[in-house]
């Protein structure tokens, strides 16, 4: 199941910016890789915290166990605003 935060691989980054570069170049080609690193990696962008989750069990952990306490980005929460609740919108039981 989820592991311990000191345990987690990282994916690649730079100091500062973290792997904000690798995403602009090749996104899924950067998911892809990071990925391959384990089932549950720390992505490091700037100013979030971010993971990758690759086992279904994790996800749904995540998702369907943890839904009251995972919460969307400001910036998916504005968006919220345009594309109403939906998948990449919704939080909680909804």
């Amino acid at each position: 199941m989820l592991a311990p935060l000191r345990s987690m691989p990282r994916a690649p980054c730079f100091p500062l910016v973290g792997s904000l570069p690798y995403l602009v170049l090749d996104a899924i080609g950067f998911l892809r890789r990071a990925a391959k690193r384990g089932a549950i990696v720390d992505l490091r962008i700037p100013l979030t915290r971010n993971f990758l989750l690759s086992d279904p069990a994790d996800i749904q952990h995540v998702l369907v166990t943890m839904n009251r306490s995972v919460r969307k980005d400001a910036y998916l929460q504005d968006l919220k605003r345009v594309l109403g609740d939906g998948l990449l919108t919704s939080e909680g039981d909804f």
